[in-house]
């Protein structure tokens, strides 16, 4: 028994804290829930998006990067405009003028911009 029919040409994983998953149908690549429905992106300018990751999805509209939630709305808005990776354990790198830094996923900055190169890291709570 299927959860999902095989009726696209390609996919990602779920995402653990989403739990969506990109598809390439005949149109493109989009979003879709376990169920196999559609979760539509509401910014009509988005020029490339990527998986969900972490609960979010890194996404570029006229130029600057941003991220979308679950919903397919912006939750942090596109303001990056060199490059941004995907969140993991709530946190993401930034490259801003040159250097890297580290945001939350309310936007805001928790290690400013100042490295030469930052690995990617993990927190280990407390």
């Amino acid at each position: 028994m299927w959860v999902l029919e095989p009726k696209y040409l390609a996919a990602t994983n779920f995402d653990l804290k989403s739990g969506i998953a990109m598809v390439r149908t005949e149109n493109g690549w989009e979003y879709i829930n376990i169920k196999g429905e559609t979760i539509p992106i509401k910014d009509s300018t988005i020029e490339s998006f990527k998986k969900f990751e972490d609960g979010v999805a890194l996404a570029k509209s006229n130029g600057l990067w941003g991220y979308l939630s679950p919903d397919g709305n912006w939750m942090i808005k596109p303001q990056f405009d060199s490059f941004a990776t995907s969140f993991f354990n709530d946190y993401a790198r930034i490259k801003k003028n040159g250097k890297w830094g580290v945001i939350n996923k309310k936007g805001e900055w928790v290690l400013q911009p100042e490295y030469k190169f930052l690995k990617p890291f993990y927190i280990v709570p407390n």
